[in-house]
């Protein structure tokens, strides 16, 4: 076999080999994927809040449900392995109000901060009961 044909070989093999220039699991779903009870000291004491990951096709969506019941779509939802970002825009009485949540995930638990207008405060969050049991299964 000439020099040619043998690198047209290896050429061959390695653009037909599955997985071809994308990281083994690029198109799995993060951990961060399922519903997370969120807790945050509010200035009633402490606030819980339902934050739901989606995987979809374009990519990762996020919802969340306020103390109150209120329903947003997060805002630039980012996942880079164990850590995360979004964004939602609350509207309060007469304003808006922008809230930007950083991150990280570790096992059934996530914890960091919100930026406020008010400056920075923690959160802790637990996967949802139902969701950490279908993930034992």
């Amino acid at each position: 076999m000439t020099h040619l044909t043998r690198a047209a070989a290896i050429a061959a093999l390695a653009f037909a080999s599955p997985g071809f220039g994308h990281p083994a699991d690029a198109d799995a779903p993060s951990g961060l994927v399922g519903a997370w009870v969120i807790t945050s000291e509010g200035r009633r004491g402490p606030s819980e809040s339902l934050l739901t990951v989606e995987h979809t096709d374009a990519g990762y969506r996020g919802t969340w449900v306020g103390p109150r019941g209120n329903e947003l779509e997060v805002d630039n939802l980012q996942i880079d392995g164990a850590n995360f970002s979004f964004g939602m825009t609350l509207n309060i009485r007469i304003m808006n109000v922008k809230l930007t949540y950083r991150g990280t995930l570790a096992g059934d638990a996530v914890s960091g901060t919100i930026d406020t207008p008010r400056g920075q405060q923690p959160f802790t969050g637990a996967r949802r009961q139902a969701d950490s049991e279908a993930a034992a299964d």
